[in-house]
């Protein structure tokens, strides 16, 4: 029995795909686990001895795996999507898989204990059944277990083709500023993001605050069309960002004269940061070149205070002399 390549893969990784706090930028890294994923399950299926082996047991985590990776295909490939959902429903492969995983050895007529060429037993499954949605209760027999094995296979290939589309559609143009190698919100997860922004929503609905109730309705609206934007295919992430700054300015400013809303501005600020430490790569500056100082005259281009009146009336005095 010949397995296809082989490709590690850790219980880490397979962690890394059902995380649902990635972000897009992450999709394609993502679905290179998913085709490695498959193939491993097709790995475990020997049609001609009808034999299953699932040492590493992931056969029993398939239908967390295939949701997972349908979440992210549909987001840019619908089509695509479509077609997996084709392959997993005809057999009910997550069904089906699982419970090839999950059959313990007392459900098997155990054949033999192989010596040399595995590691591990190998069972005889031709007394098992499975449920097939065309023929109804199924003995396995080395057909089924074949085409059970050409499914993932083809799971495996279709998930490949996702993970490039997910790397062109990833840097595809859209409404965001980008530079290469330093500086791509894009980075950031969406799903942590929307959560610390409903934080503020929560901050200024259900707590009490000082804040009058115009100002709050407009903070509230802005703060929903973040969250809207974040949920679409191809976030604007220019709004985004521009909505965020300005709602962290005018929290700030509230706060500042006496508003108790000391969290939501908390929260927003964290926002903020979020993105920011996401988004920025720091590049390191070559050997023989000395780090950037700062010349007192460009703190000039952020404004210490706000000139008064009598200020004013100081220069005009000065500008009569």
């Amino acid at each position: 029995m010949k397995n296809s390549k082989d490709e590690s893969l850790s219980v880490v990784d397979i962690e890394k795909l059902l995380d649902s706090n990635k972000s897009a930028y992450e999709f394609h890294d993502a679905l290179g686990i998913g085709r490695k994923y498959f193939n491993k399950c097709a790995d475990c299926i020997y049609p001609t001895e009808i034999a299953i082996i699932d040492p590493d047991k992931i056969l029993n985590r398939f239908e967390e795996v295939y949701l997972a990776i349908q979440d992210i295909i549909c987001v840019f490939n619908t089509e695509l999507s479509e077609r997996i959902s084709k392959i997993e429903t005809k057999l009910d492969l997550s069904q089906n898989i699982v419970r090839l995983g999950m059959i313990s050895s007392t459900e098997f007529s155990k054949k033999h204990l192989l010596s040399n060429i595995f590691k591990s037993i190998e069972f005889n499954v031709s007394s098992i059944k499975l449920a097939i949605p065309e023929t109804g209760q199924t003995t396995l027999n080395t057909e089924l277990l074949l085409e059970l094995k050409t499914a993932l296979t083809r799971l495996a290939g279709l998930t490949s083709v996702a993970s490039k589309f997910a790397k062109d559609w990833w840097r595809e143009n859209e409404d965001v500023f980008v530079i290469k190698d330093f500086y791509d919100p894009r980075k950031t997860s969406k799903v942590y993001l929307k959560s610390l922004l409903d934080n503020v929503l929560s901050d200024l609905k259900e707590k009490p605050n000082n804040v009058p109730e115009v100002i709050k309705i407009e903070l509230t609206k802005e703060i929903e069309q973040t969250i809207k934007e974040l949920d679409k295919r191809k976030t604007s992430w220019n709004s985004v960002l521009s909505k965020i700054a300005q709602t962290v300015m005018v929290i700030g400013a509230l706060v500042a004269i006496g508003a108790n809303i000391d969290d939501a501005y908390e929260n927003i600020k964290k926002a903020f940061n979020y993105i920011s430490t996401e988004a920025l790569a720091i590049p390191q500056l070559p050997r023989d070149q000395k780090p950037y100082k700062r010349n007192d005259s460009h703190s000039a281009l952020i404004p210490q205070a706000i000139p008064s009146k009598d200020d004013d009336n100081k220069i005009l005095e000065e500008d009569e002399f």
